[in-house]
């Protein structure tokens, strides 16, 4: 699987679980996220599934608060966790692809994604007098369009 494709299985497998932390399929999701690390981490296990629970009950507490920034974190922070999972173990892509689209999309009845829908997440942060350009596709850029 090319990296461009991989970082978008990571981020919407990161999205989705923090999304069923706060559904009645948050059992289901769990047990299939522990069962993923249990794949190449069989001792951690436990560890896995109390650290699940713990952000579960974050994200309870945030979305009660108001709190949607908190939201992101969370799926960020394990975005981060199944990247370094995935770049250790790269065998495990197939099968946290069948996780997202057999599984987790199903039990939250999320579609899934046609071969020509591509997700993008962007974020950008600027400072002072800075210009921030993104784009989802392809860009003509011009020395005469940064003069104007």
């Amino acid at each position: 699987m090319d990296p461009l494709a991989v970082d978008g299985l990571i981020s919407a497998a990161g999205t989705t679980l923090v999304n069923a932390m706060a559904t009645d399929a948050w059992h289901q999701v769990k047990d299939s996220a522990v069962a993923l690390w249990h794949c190449v981490h069989p001792t951690q296990e436990a560890a896995v599934a109390e650290e699940l629970s713990d952000v579960r009950a974050e994200l309870l507490a945030a979305r009660e608060a108001g709190d949607e920034r908190l939201e992101t974190v969370l799926a960020d922070d394990w975005q981060r966790k199944l990247r370094r999972l995935l770049n250790r173990y790269p065998s495990l892509v197939p099968e946290l692809q069948r996780i997202l689209d057999e599984e987790w999309r199903p039990l939250l009845n999320e579609p899934r994604p046609s071969a020509s829908h591509t997700t993008v997440i962007q974020r950008a942060e600027a400072s002072d007098h800075s210009t921030i350009v993104q784009a989802a596709g392809n860009v003509k850029w011009s020395s005469r369009d940064a003069a104007s």
